[in-house]
């Protein structure tokens, strides 16, 4: 009834003015708007830049792939001319290491077939250059087999494709030493060099092909890139028009006549009805203060003995409520998260602080209403259990399991944590000091043990 009254002698001033609600909302929304096309856009720039940076690697490595297959021919011909000139057996194994077990060739036309595919032209002109040296291979393994045969070394002793090779009659009738020339003359004559410069001719063919592609593809990102960039700098005016105008309106519309309004407070006036609809408002809840202030108070009380993180009581509370009960009654919990610095180092602090958020929870779940659940420090925390006697140390255990199951098992997301405990009742038969140090003694030892358990001081 008094309430009553009190609204009929302050009745609330007619609304009128402009809806700021409104108008910020709209502005809300277009900022918002603006802003998301404008990370959209630069999303896309730096997405077009990365694109053009992985081309650019993976030119460079299809370039590398056609400089290969030409290293690895250009090994045979000079491990093959290397034996033909010395007839020195080393030469010959390295130049079958390279053709058998290296494969420098095979790779690289296989690494330019991933990344092309076969129907492109690089492709198409490294292939040839690969069908070219395997066909110079043919005449690179009669040069061996005459080398052998001058030289007079066992044929079992060679590679089966020296072995292979059928010289002709005219071959295996001439003396050492023409066998020899003609070895060497093989890896010199017209052919030869001219397979040699047909394989050259396609590996830059390959390289020249691959330069044209990496440069249609710069320009086209170019283009692209240019036309976000306009349109980033579009979205930024834009953006930056929404944040003036509603600078500008907050200005005239709120900050302005909240100022007067503090003024008239001050000196024990009412509120002057101007600026936006809400701050017209503002005269009907000065008539409320009495009621806020109290509010407040009250959840300043809260927040003297309350944790602002977990909503557990905090280490203040807890010593008062321990100070305040029959120890004789009580059963304290002591809990520490295992090396949860490493989880903060690791995962930042605010996955530490939501891994703390949850520990409380759980712990307030797995707890009985009447029990008080205290966060006493960064990761510890205590639980006081009322009506407690050592017979039911296997019933806290079982919680104690229970909260390090649910830990230990997310499915929110977080790293999986587990808990250390120690306990020690008011009822225990050998106290060695105060319960909270028998307790934490029960604690250190399950820390000392590797952690992740739970102890009763006895």
């Amino acid at each position: 009834m008094k309430e009553n009254e009190r609204e009929q002698a302050n009745p609330l001033p007619a609304a009128g003015g402009l809806p700021m609600g409104k108008i910020h909302f709209l502005l809300m929304v277009l900022v918002l708007l603006f802003s998301a096309l404008l990370l959209v856009c630069s999303w896309r720039i730096l997405e077009g830049y990365s694109a053009l940076e992985r081309a650019t690697e993976d030119y460079i490595a299809r370039q590398q792939d056609a400089a290969d297959l030409q290293a690895g021919s250009d090994y045979l011909t000079q491990q093959a001319r290397y034996f033909a000139f010395t007839g020195d057996r080393r030469y010959l194994d390295n130049y079958f290491f390279e053709a058998e077990v290296t494969k420098r060739r095979d790779s690289a036309l296989q690494s330019l077939e991933d990344s092309v595919g076969q129907d492109e032209k690089a492709y198409l002109a490294l292939s040839a250059a690969m069908e070219r040296s395997l066909l110079l291979m043919q005449q690179e393994y009669r040069s061996m087999r005459l080398m052998v045969e001058s030289r007079g070394y066992p044929l079992d002793a060679f590679p089966q494709e020296v072995r292979d090779v059928a010289l002709t009659e005219e071959e295996r009738n001439m003396k050492p030493e023409r066998q020899a020339e003609e070895a060497l003359g093989l890896m010199f004559d017209k052919e030869y060099r001219e397979a040699k410069d047909y394989i050259t001719g396609s590996v830059t063919a390959c390289i020249e092909q691959l330069m044209d592609d990496q440069n249609a593809l710069r320009l086209d990102a170019s283009h692209r890139l240019l036309s976000l960039l306009k349109y980033q700098q579009i979205y930024v005016g834009l953006l930056l028009a929404s944040v003036l105008t509603g600078t500008v309106l907050a200005f005239l519309l709120i900050y302005r006549p909240l100022r007067r309004g503090l003024a008239c407070v001050r000196s024990g006036e009412l509120f002057p009805v101007e600026g936006g609809a809400e701050i017209r408002l503002l005269a009907s809840s000065y008539n409320e203060m009495f009621e806020e202030n109290r509010k407040s108070r009250e959840r300043h009380n809260y927040d003297a003995t309350h944790d602002i993180l977990t909503n557990l009581y905090n280490r203040k509370a807890y010593e008062d409520i321990l100070s305040s009960l029959n120890e004789r009654t009580v059963a304290l919990l002591l809990i520490d998260v295992d090396r949860f610095k490493g989880i903060n180092d690791t995962y930042g602090h605010a996955i530490g602080d939501r891994i703390l958020s949850k520990v409380a929870l759980t712990l307030r779940d797995n707890f009985r209403a009447d029990d008080y659940v205290c966060r006493v420090g960064g990761d510890e925390f205590a639980v006081i259990m009322t009506n407690m006697s050592s017979d039911l140390g296997e019933m806290i255990r079982v919680k104690v399991q229970k909260a390090n199951a649910i830990l230990q098992d997310p499915d929110d997301g977080l790293p999986p944590v587990t808990l250390s405990a120690g306990a020690a009742f008011g009822d225990r038969v050998k106290p060695s000091g105060s319960i909270f140090r028998d307790a934490d003694a029960a604690l250190y030892t399950v820390k000392r043990n590797g952690r992740n358990g739970f102890l009763i001081y006895e």
